[in-house]
């Protein structure tokens, strides 16, 4: 959306997401630069970052152990990436990888935290707005980035997995198939063997997603 566009279809925001003079970055303090959902003396604060509007309504109901608080965009400026990442009592959570050159100029990579959508996202697209019915929390890497490992392909190559936690997970897979949900609920089944040759030996796979700026398909 242009400028221009975004002036005369949403002129509040507009002006609101205006960049701030100079002289008030001089004294930063979280409040002057992020929107708090709740303040909690006693847990430790949550900054996220690169998250869109609609989805600050849920988001911190998945992080009920953190002070929740939501940088705003007319604020991701060189000082508050410094401030944030010299203020260790602070846990930047990042929204997928959208602000990994903020995060690979200030933040240590150890120090922050990346969430995307689960295996199990929603009934609907979250192009259409819909809530998640699950998230990923994950401070090493994404699952869906070969470039780098992440929590979940670290536990797996690495974790030894017990008699009854196989029992479990193999439950939980059949749960899975027997209930017929996948990522996205909304869609009717399909019958793939007319475009499936079961007699090949070798078989083309194609992700199939109904975003293409989905970031399983951006992030190769």
């Amino acid at each position: 959306m242009s400028k221009l566009s975004k002036l005369i279809k949403h002129p509040v925001k507009f002006f609101m997401d205006l960049p701030r003079p100079a002289y008030f970055y001089k004294d930063i303090s979280l409040h002057k630069i992020c929107d708090f959902v709740d303040v909690d003396s006693k847990k430790p604060v949550a900054v996220l970052i690169g998250f869109a509007d609609w989805k600050h309504e849920y988001i911190h109901h998945f992080l009920p152990e953190y002070s929740v608080a939501y940088l705003k965009r007319r604020d991701y400026v060189a000082p508050v990436f410094e401030y944030l990442s010299e203020n260790k009592d602070i846990t930047p959570i990042i929204w997928g990888k959208e602000d990994a050159k903020h995060s690979k100029k200030f933040f240590d990579e150890s120090h922050i935290k990346r969430m995307e959508d689960g295996f199990l996202r929603s009934y609907n697209i979250g192009a259409n707005k819909t809530p998640p019915y699950s998230l990923i929390l994950d401070d090493v890497g994404l699952y869906f980035d070969c470039n780098q490992p992440s929590n979940l392909e670290n536990y797996l190559n690495k974790h030894q997995f017990t008699d009854d936690e196989i029992i479990c997970s193999n439950a939980a897979m059949k749960a899975f198939i027997d209930s017929g949900v996948s990522k996205y609920n909304k869609f009717d089944d399909v019958d793939i063997d007319p475009y499936f040759d079961r007699s090949k030996k070798e078989q083309i796979l194609h992700p199939l997603n109904p975003s293409r700026t989905d970031a399983p398909i951006s992030n190769p």
